[in-house]
């Protein structure tokens, strides 16, 4: 397979060094992917096509994408695994949200990390709405053995991931939480009262906290820490609970869950237009997601052999998904 391309086989290398001693066809598709997909700035298997840095006509361009036997789990865990260990933090967030289109609903983690989120991992549920403690769990349990040992994990997430058994689970993890409440959850102070969370007093700009307090009455779980505040975008009380201090820092520090959001429009109308995906099965799904989400890790970390490349493409598209990454 000829080309010329600086950006492609530097890329091709990388990814060699990545995944040692996987097959190099799959390698090669990958890279063709990824290369594509970025240029194209859309998932479209003709788009990525187009953009292919190879000496031949667009059908055998076309074919050269196809590979059914990629391994995603496999290959996108050693992946992390590289990036991983160049983390150089001493804590590690981690976002965890769920996006819906066409006949496919989606839970993704990832590491909260200028103002995006980097994917970990995620999981096409074979149903529609909320996702259940069950899948949340087989989720964190399969990125759980490459987090590095040295960082404090913290698990952020909205009013969906409330369960009383997530939050034993970060506990019994040694990681920290911060996760969005409902306004019907009752709350038991130290005195003993009970109040349900939408009874108490919040107005814009002036916060509550609440140190030691126990969640719903069928559990009774705690201490645990609450905030309540005004969200100004969403223009209505939000509700928290947190394992951290309430207080103004960890309030901020647990705004970060809602950086998952821009990714999902990253993936979707602001950058690879996933939604206009004509793919219907779970294992092609999974294929494009995986390239989707290695090029977006490229896009954060890959070398400064590629940021020409990335501010000339900028420049070209005027978009704010490649002005947003690249910065």
């Amino acid at each position: 397979m000829e080309t010329t391309c600086a950006q492609y086989n530097k890329l091709l290398s990388d990814i060699c060094q990545w995944l040692k001693g996987h097959r190099i066809t799959q390698i090669r598709v990958l890279a063709l992917w990824i290369y594509g997909l970025f240029q194209a700035e859309h998932c479209s298997l003709y788009k990525v096509a187009k953009h292919l840095p190879l000496r031949t006509n667009k059908a055998s361009k076309i074919q050269r994408l196809k590979s059914p036997g990629i391994v995603v789990k496999e290959i996108y865990s050693k992946i992390i695994e590289v990036m991983l260990e160049k983390w150089n933090g001493k804590s590690l967030d981690i976002d965890m949200d769920r996006t819906e289109w066409g006949v496919f609903n989606l839970l993704l983690c990832g590491i909260a990390y200028g103002k995006r989120v980097l994917p970990l991992g995620w999981r096409l549920l074979n149903h529609a709405g909320n996702s259940s403690f069950e899948e949340q769990k087989e989720l964190l349990d399969s990125i759980r053995p490459i987090l590095p040992e040295k960082c404090q994990i913290s698990l952020l997430g909205d009013g969906e991931f409330k369960s009383v058994e997530l939050m034993r689970y970060t506990l019994a993890n040694g990681w920290d939480f911060n996760l969005g409440q409902s306004k019907s959850t009752w709350m038991k102070y130290p005195s003993g009262k009970w109040e349900q969370l939408k009874k108490l007093k919040v107005s814009e700009g002036n916060p509550c906290y609440y140190q030691g307090v126990f969640l719903t009455k069928e559990h009774e779980f705690g201490p645990v820490n609450v905030m309540a505040y005004w969200d100004r975008d969403k223009k209505r009380v939000r509700y928290a609970a947190t394992s951290r201090r309430a207080c103004r820092a960890t309030l901020n520090w647990g705004k970060r869950r809602s950086w998952i959001e821009a990714t999902f429009r990253d993936f979707k109308s602001g950058g690879f237009q996933l939604e206009s995906s004509r793919l219907t099965k779970p294992d092609r799904m999974n294929r494009l997601l995986l390239v989707m989400a290695i090029t977006y890790l490229w896009c954060y970390h890959g070398d400064r052999l590629y940021a020409p490349m990335c501010i000339n493409l900028r420049e070209k598209k005027g978009s704010s998904f490649w002005y947003d990454i690249v910065e």
